[in-house]
This record gives structure tokens, C-alpha cells and sequence, in this order.
């Protein structure tokens, strides 16, 4: 393979590597909306909540509470999520 084609090759390969992770981001991002919607403010909504208009209530702190107990746990206890990153830093 010469050169120029295999720079063509890796270039449109960085391309599509790069489209998926922007969609995947994009897709993160909106379903982190969606399931912070439905657990605080009880509603389906894909746009970012803002949270300036959240009542305050024991339910809110015990989600919050049981949501970093389950992170918390998985990062402890399930070997496939540990090591580096955000679960080793934790």
C-alpha cells in the first residue's frame, strides 16, 4: 500500500471514529437529561434540566444518596469496571 492511500485509509477511518464518538456523546448527554428528569423533577425530557427551580425534599437526597451507593458499589465490587478513569478515582 503507498503512502498517500494509506494516509487516505487513515484519515477516513479518524473521520468515522471521530462521527461515532461525537454521536455517542450526544446520545450520552441526552439520555443523563432524560433520567435526571424522570428521577427529580418526575417528567420525560430529553433537554438538560436546570436546577435552580428543584424542591428540596428528603426524596431528592435519598436519590442522589442511593444513585452514588450504587456507583459506589459497582465500582468496588465489580472487577470489570476497575482501574483507571473515573470508577479508580472514586
Amino acid at each position: 500500500m503507498t503512502t498517500p492511500r494509506r494516509l487516505l485509509l487513515l484519515t477516513a477511518l479518524a473521520a468515522v471514529i471521530g462521527i461515532a464518538g461525537g454521536a455517542a456523546a450526544y446520545v450520552l448527554v441526552h439520555l443523563i437529561a432524560l433520567l435526571t428528569n424522570l428521577a427529580f423533577f418526575h417528567r420525560i425530557g430529553w433537554k438538560l434540566p436546570s436546577f435552580t427551580h428543584l424542591h428540596r425534599s428528603p426524596l431528592v437526597v435519598l436519590v442522589a444518596v442511593a444513585g452514588g451507593l450504587i456507583v459506589g458499589a459497582m465500582a468496588k465490587w465489580a472487577p470489570i469496571i476497575r482501574g483507571h478513569g473515573i470508577p479508580g478515582a472514586m
